[in-house]
């Protein structure tokens, strides 16, 4: 059900980027809502407060009885006062060190097994993994504000992972996909002990949002709401090293609008992989444990 949920989002938001070629209109959102060091991007969301239209869990069903596999457990871990649930995996450290920890944002707006699975090649290469639910998801507490509030979940399952005595908090990075992508490439823009982080199919500005309309519960018209929740515009106020794995056949992602921007910053990467916004990730994942390989 989720591969069919994030296609829908997918092609939406191409639908939308072609509405906007057509009016002659490339890149203006992302350019409009650019900043700089001296404009700064937590310093502007620090004063920032969210007009949600509507509130409630999060726009997408999931497996109330999905089963936690063998050598997995579910565990729970706060963030803004909320209790969330997380799935986690600790493989074996070789005698006397400790694991290196990788946090993964799912796809979608719930998580379910299938998202574990595509864990494996962190957990066999002997990383503690950890996937978090979000708030709203997967019947979590709190309410759904489409990559607002999330950031500071995926930044307290981060420092949950990181508090545990048998990982190495020095060798801690991040990796999503699609919205789990999204997460992941804000996190660079966030003071984290992260060594970097990694994303497939998440390198999006503004415009996202023209094809999600649906799933949005902010007021498109507001400029601040959709800049915050976005890695381009803000490229210029990157604090952390960040990875963009994009699909050769993915034409919902915003490389031109990054690419023109990302003489603000050396610390964006951005990697053509094989595969379209689905079939990019485990070719996404493989380079990616590559980079860290090069890159520890």
């Amino acid at each position: 059900m989720k591969p069919q949920f994030i296609l829908s989002m997918l092609c939406a938001f191409t639908m939308a980027c072609a509405r906007n070629r057509a009016e002659g209109e490339p890149g203006r959102t992302e350019q409009r809502a650019s900043v700089t060091d001296s404009d700064s991007y937590l310093q502007r969301l620090a004063a920032f407060q969210t007009h949600l239209q509507r509130t409630g869990p999060a726009p997408q069903a999931y497996d109330h009885g999905a089963l936690v596999p063998d050598g997995v457990r579910e565990i729970s871990y706060q963030s803004d006062g909320l209790a969330l649930k997380a799935w986690v995996a600790f493989p074996t450290a070789p005698a006397g060190n400790k694991l290196p920890g990788v946090v993964y944002f799912h796809g979608g707006f719930a998580f379910g097994a299938d998202d574990f699975r595509e864990t494996r090649p962190f957990l066999d290469a002997g990383f503690a993994v950890m996937c978090p639910m979000l708030r709203a998801e997967n019947g979590n507490p709190g309410t759904y504000e489409m990559f607002l509030g999330e950031v500071r979940d995926a930044k307290a399952a981060v420092n949950w992972l990181g508090s545990q005595p048998n990982v190495d908090v020095a060798r801690l990075y991040t990796f999503g996909h699609s919205a789990g992508g999204v997460l992941s490439a804000l996190l660079s823009l966030h003071d984290i002990s992260i060594r970097h982080g990694g994303s497939a199919g998440g390198l999006y500005g503004p415009k996202l949002f023209d094809g999600m309309k649906a799933q949005v519960p902010f007021t498109l018209t507001d400029a601040n709401e959709r800049s915050f929740r976005v890695l381009v515009g803000n490229i210029g106020a990157m604090r952390h090293r960040h990875y963009a794995f994009v699909g050769k056949s993915d034409p919902g992602q915003a490389v031109q609008a990054a690419e023109r921007e990302r003489g603000q910053s050396e610390l964006l990467e951005i990697i053509p992989v094989a595969g379209n916004h689905l079939s990019s990730l485990r070719p996404a994942i493989q380079a990616y444990l590559e980079v860290i390989r090069k890159n520890p």
